[in-house]
């Protein structure tokens, strides 16, 4: 069957297929470019940004997190693309793309974060920037898809452990170091440290992490607060200690209460641990990624 000139229903059929444009999309595009199914991709892909540029102002506040490891556990990547409705996050599509992404990093990118920029302009395997490729997506998808995170660790001595919660709202990659395979007890162990990570909200590993600044910061509020509530000069300082000792116990993750028994912290377990096994385990880092916010 011939269409217009020399554009078949075929070649529409095609290219609708490697681009998941409407039928009337692909026929003016084929069109526009007497026929070439290359050069009609490349427009419905400009067509496409063109879209995700008229609707850039909408928000995209949903979204999907995913993480995928390799080489046994020794790299990995941690992504977050976001949309505007649950609905588009939910698509075969869009879970595509951001496991093709994940993926993508993993064999290709080295190590580090990469935030909205970086990672728009970073160039798939089909030589199409990420940008381009969420083009084709909004082209597809009919709102405002936006990158707006990733990261990539390489474990220096070690592995990873990654853990997704919330049906993709929420993910956590986590890094710790020890010498050989991990066994079963070390497994667990990670595996409790990312819940923990995702349900607890630190901000660092250590209090070594936290900088300087931010104790200042936190231990003249508390000065200031318990001035003014009247309390004696001479106990002022002690009282801010003792919430600088609870601002620790929340940022930071091995002061933090153990998911599984709240009685100890997260390195009360980490010690019993490496006193169980007799390997030499530490949490080197971890990122968590929460649709929609920064933390």
């Amino acid at each position: 069957i011939r269409l217009a000139g020399t554009i078949s229903a075929k070649d529409v059929m095609k290219l609708r297929n490697m681009t998941g444009a409407g039928m009337m999309d692909c026929k003016e595009a084929l069109k526009e470019t007497s026929g070439d199914i290359d050069a009609a991709v490349d427009f419905l892909r400009k067509k496409g940004i063109s879209k995700a540029r008229s609707k850039a102002e909408r928000a995209a506040n949903e979204g999907q997190v995913f993480s995928y490891i390799a080489e046994g556990g020794l790299k990995g990547s941690l992504v977050e693309i976001n949309c505007e409705t649950d609905f588009v996050a939910k698509t075969t599509d869009f879970k595509e793309f951001i496991q093709e992404l994940a993926r993508h990093l993993v064999d290709n990118h080295a190590e580090g974060t990469l935030d909205q920029e970086a990672l728009s302009s970073y160039t798939m395997a089909d030589g199409h920037t990420v940008k381009e490729r969420i083009g084709e997506l909004v082209a597809k998808l009919g709102e405002n898809i936006t990158p707006n995170k990733a990261v990539v660790y390489t474990a220096d001595k070690g592995f990873l452990i990654s853990y997704i919660h919330m049906g993709g709202k929420l993910g956590v990659l986590v890094e710790l170091t020890t010498d050989g395979a991990p066994g079963e007890e070390v497994t667990t162990f990670a595996k409790d440290v990312a819940m923990q990570i995702a349900a607890a909200k630190p901000l660092v590993v250590d209090r070594s992490e936290v900088p300087s600044d931010w104790v200042e910061k936190e231990k003249e509020i508390y000065r200031e607060q318990a001035i003014n509530e009247g309390k004696p000069e001479q106990i002022v300082d002690r009282i801010a200690e003792g919430k600088l000792k609870k601002y620790f116990s929340e940022v930071c993750l091995l002061e933090q209460p153990f998911v599984k028994e709240t009685k100890v912290t997260v390195g009360d377990e980490l010690s019993k641990l490496v006193a169980s096994t007799s390997a030499p385990v530490t949490i080197r880092r971890f990122t968590r990624i929460h649709v929609g916010q920064n933390g």
